[in-house]
């Protein structure tokens, strides 16, 4: 059986839908994303941030982006430039997020390579 779930977030604020056999209700399986699932760990750092199913924290959101990351995740690491932009669960800091923004970018998020442009244009 089939769900639509969250699956990831563009720009601001903006979100994008996928569909996938692994949903329990709708909601990412802990146990999957404790074992490295990278889908079922976006599912989770994704509801955390916005608050989808379970309290907003913005900092548990953060830890779930840094375990994906560390699996080459390149949507993770553009939503963990983000948060580094935006201070959303860790301290506002413009050069982590365009570490981050650059890894992802290296990978071929065009998301990355528009926000690395925009806050260059900023600074």
């Amino acid at each position: 059986m089939h769900s639509i779930s969250l699956g990831c977030v563009k720009g601001m604020g903006k979100v994008c839908f996928r569909t996938t056999k692994r949903r329990l209700n709708g909601l990412p399986k802990l146990q999957n994303a404790e074992q490295g699932d990278a889908e079922e760990q976006l599912g989770l750092r994704l509801f955390y941030k916005i608050g989808n199913g379970v309290p907003q924290d913005y900092r548990k959101a953060v830890e779930w982006y840094t375990k994906a990351v560390e699996q080459g995740d390149a949507m993770s690491q553009y939503n963990l430039g983000l948060c580094y932009h935006n201070g959303q669960g860790v301290p506002r800091n413009y050069d982590k997020a365009i570490e981050w923004y650059t890894k992802a970018a290296e990978q071929g998020n065009d998301n990355a390579r528009q926000a690395i442009a925009s806050l260059l244009a900023t600074r």
